[in-house]
């Protein structure tokens, strides 16, 4: 809610922070393990969407970072959140690996079917039409 528009929400979350914190200044930035709260799908506004007090709340890692002062000032101006890109060579590579999976069985032919296709593609980066073929043929 730190990074939303509407104040209010802005507020709901800011005040939110501190009794998760336990009294520290700054938030914690551990490895946590995320667990999905159920959803009010009757909710009317982002405050009631989840039972603030049945779920075990974590703090967003983008504020983990900031000191209760700094968390008061997002009151009256929003969190500004860097980009990510989510397309990745990691993304890529795992998105490579498992098409390979799906083509073939065992390590060696899945490792061979991946450096082939590799070694296809700076041959031929992209084939849109019967001339890109040209260069194949010797």
């Amino acid at each position: 809610m730190l990074p939303c528009e509407d104040k209010d929400y802005r507020e709901f979350g800011v005040n939110m922070l501190p009794k998760l914190r336990n009294g520290s200044d700054m938030g914690d930035s551990s490895v946590r393990d995320f667990q999905p709260p159920p959803l009010n799908f009757e909710a009317n506004s982002l405050k009631n969407i989840i039972n603030w007090e049945q779920v075990p709340l974590t703090e967003s890692i983008f504020a983990a970072h900031l000191s209760i002062i700094d968390l008061l000032n997002l009151i009256e101006k929003p969190l500004t959140v860097q980009r990510f890109s989510c397309h990745t060579q990691h993304v890529e590579r795992m998105r490579r690996d498992e098409c390979a999976c799906s083509s073939v069985c065992g390590f060696k032919r899945r490792d061979g079917f991946i450096r082939c296709r590799i070694r296809s593609r700076e041959i031929l980066p992209r084939a849109e039409s019967k001339k890109d073929f040209d260069s194949l043929v010797m």
